[in-house]
């Protein structure tokens, strides 16, 4: 990911990170880390020399801070397309 992409997310989700989250640019690269690899807990605790439980923070916090982020851009359907319909009985 691009550096300015990452900082665009990053403002993005700022508003929704727990103010007590110290390091909170490390907090959204774990979450990114861990959506765009499905790493495991133990495998982001060695890559990024944190705590099991700091990981796992991590993760659920930046995960709920992009979901709110993106609220606003995500339209769901509100109808089922007839090529879906014709092809799924």
């Amino acid at each position: 990911m691009e550096k300015q992409v990452y900082d665009l997310l990053y403002d993005a989700c700022e508003a929704f990170i727990l103010l007590k989250i110290a390091y909170r640019r490390e907090m959204l690269a774990v979450t990114l880390d861990w959506l765009g690899r499905a790493a495991t807990c133990r495998g982001q605790e060695t890559k990024f020399t944190l705590a099991y439980s700091t990981v796992h923070c991590y993760r659920r916090v930046g995960l709920y801070a992009i979901i709110q982020a993106l609220a606003g851009s995500i339209q769901m359907a509100t109808n089922v397309p007839a090529g879906f319909v014709s092809a799924v009985p």
